[in-house]
């Protein structure tokens, strides 16, 4: 027995130098080239930084956070959890909601990211891994994306690393403020995205196997799970809980590939796999095989540095140390494949798992920099460093396409083109579009919604009555979108579900006006349904008039009706008979 522990004890001496260390020159080199990796990581996100608003973006501005009473509407009727939003009222309001305002707090969540992720890496393999971990983030599209977009995903995925930071110190000292801080970012990182629970049920498992962990660990994830389960539970009594989505899908094991082999290195900048001609088609499959080899060479290399003590160190011990970067990195798509299996159908787009990508990084770079032979350290990197700046230069050219997400139509420019428009009557400009063009809110305050009671027309029926008497229902109608009483004085926006020529004739009737504008979004809609309605109206002129960037606008006009001629009738009398 006491052979046994002596072995394990000797196998685990090489992983104390350097994990939580860096003091060493070799060290002191490492954090340079960090610094000079986060410095790379700003100028690549740099670019487009300040690129107009699209929809999901303006969650973060006072057009949908003006006031604690809208605030308090997002809370109950947003399908997301509502940490994000909460940052976001207080943020906006001591740094404003410009767009780079807004999208300053992403940025920052995605460097200090980058830095946890270098520190894992050193805490799993030794300061060598931790370069190659922090390049591997810095040119990924997909942590570039969300490290410029005004949305919850860069700050989750510092949350996660920062609980796991965490983590390790709670396993090292177990200080009562490591347990607090640990709770506190556990609960923040649950309340910015529901599938976070799956973490902290994991974290907690690798707690079991340490008495001294074991029973704060739980006593936290208990009171989390029962905090979140109370929310979810009101709004789904409210009918305000919305668990499916149409644009959502399920997750499978070719869902699972395509997450961490296609999304997470492409970040869809290379295009769908079946439409690569043969030649890229077959190298990029080289690459992403042989970086499945360095993730699974990687994770089985990593291990936590255990805890010097007098005593053998418990087998469960070294075991929880040596699987905890695979838990972490499998543990959500693992919960994923069980909620598909349980039925569920419509719960997962590739952002919802991008809180893996830091682990998956550090197994990448701890696999490439695991091995002995210089020549294989330096072929490895360089594979990676190369396929990136392929992958980078692709996803920069096609800044007008889709590739991790939608790309950002040009909003500013038609809202300043709107502005200059004048009405033949004086009144409001009419803007007509299939989808919301909510963004024109944002860059004009004239600008107002006028589909759905806010500035006195007709309010859209609701789906059913439950929806009308829920507290769904009731947040929408008390806590309106707008509140602004400028809106609607320079421009007035209609939103139709469906292309409706004989509602845009009772728009125009109420809005005493005879010509209109449309908007629609070409990164969106392949097909103008709206301007084909109208076109196949004879009683409107279309014209086009203006494209920025992924927009067109038309002008339509209503064509007066040519007077009737009146009907021929003989004035003089015929003779009788």
């Amino acid at each position: 027995m006491n052979r046994r522990h002596g072995h394990e004890a000797s196998h685990s001496k090489p992983n104390l130098k350097g994990r939580d260390d860096f003091a060493t020159s070799d060290a002191r080199s490492y954090n340079a080239l960090l610094v000079a990796l986060v410095a790379l990581a700003l100028a690549l996100r740099l670019p487009g930084f300040n690129e107009s608003l699209w929809y999901d973006e303006l969650w973060s501005t006072r057009v949908i956070l003006s006031s604690v009473e809208a605030l308090m509407r997002v809370i109950g009727t947003d399908p997301h959890p509502p940490f994000y939003p909460v940052i976001m009222f207080i943020w906006i309001r001591i740094f404003g909601d410009s767009e780079i305002s807004v999208r300053m707090l992403p940025l920052m969540c995605g460097l200090l990211t980058i830095v946890l992720t270098a520190r894992l890496a050193a805490a799993y393999s030794g300061p060598r891994a931790a370069p190659v971990a922090a390049l591997i983030m810095a040119i990924s599209p997909a942590h570039i994306w969300y490290s410029q977009e005004a949305r919850q995903y860069s700050l989750l995925l510092l949350l996660l690393t920062s609980c796991t930071w965490a983590f390790h110190k709670i396993r090292q000292s177990h200080a009562r403020r490591w347990y607090a801080a640990y709770a506190i970012l556990a609960l923040c990182l649950v309340l910015t995205h529901y599938f976070a629970i799956a973490y902290v049920f994991a974290f907690t498992l690798l707690a079991l196997p340490d008495r001294r962990a074991r029973t704060r660990m739980l006593g936290i994830v208990g009171a989390i799970a029962c905090v979140l389960a109370t929310y979810l539970a009101v709004r789904w009594r409210f009918a305000a809980l919305q668990a499916q989505l149409g644009h959502l899908r399920g997750f499978g094991i070719a869902e699972l590939w395509k997450l961490m082999f296609e999304w997470y290195v492409t970040g869809g900048a290379l295009g769908r796999p079946e439409h690569r001609v043969f030649p890229v088609q077959l190298g990029v499959l080289v690459v992403q095989l042989v970086l499945l080899a360095l993730v699974v060479r990687g994770l089985n290399r990593a291990e936590v540095a255990p805890v010097p003590t007098a005593s053998p160190e418990p087998r469960w011990d070294r075991l929880a140390r040596r699987w905890e970067l695979t838990l972490l990195l499998m543990v959500l798509p693992v919960a994923l494949l069980t909620l598909g299996l349980l039925g569920a159908k419509r719960f997962y787009i590739e952002r919802s798992a991008i809180s893996g990508l830091p682990f998956f990084a550090i197994a990448l770079g701890i696999g490439a920099t695991s091995f002995r032979s210089a020549r294989w350290r330096a072929l490895s990197v360089g594979l990676i460093a190369g396929f990136g700046i392929v992958v980078l230069a692709n996803y920069y050219a096609k800044a007008d396409r889709a590739t991790v997400g939608l790309a950002h139509p040009d909003w500013r420019a038609a809202a300043q083109w709107i502005r200059r428009q004048k009405s033949p009557s004086q009144r409001p400009v009419v803007v007509i579009s299939i989808r919301p063009a909510v963004e024109l809110l944002y860059y004009d305050s004239g600008f107002g919604l006028a589909e759905r009671g806010q500035l006195g027309g007709a309010s859209a029926p609701p789906a059913d009555e439950r929806e009308a008497r829920s507290i769904r229902g009731r947040l929408k109608r008390r806590f309106p979108i707008t509140v602004d009483s400028l809106r609607g004085t320079r421009g007035r926006i209609y939103h139709l579900p469906a292309p409706d020529v004989s509602r845009i004739k009772s728009i125009l009737d109420r809005e005493e006006a005879s010509e209109f504008f449309v908007v629609t979004n070409r990164f969106i809609t392949e097909r103008d349904r709206l301007r084909d309605a109208i076109a196949a109206d004879q009683s409107f002129n279309v014209e086009a008039i203006f494209e920025p960037r992924g927009l067109r606008l038309l002008r339509v006009r209503e064509i007066a009706a040519a007077p009737q001629p009146e009907p021929f009738t003989n004035s003089r009398s015929e003779p009788s008979g």
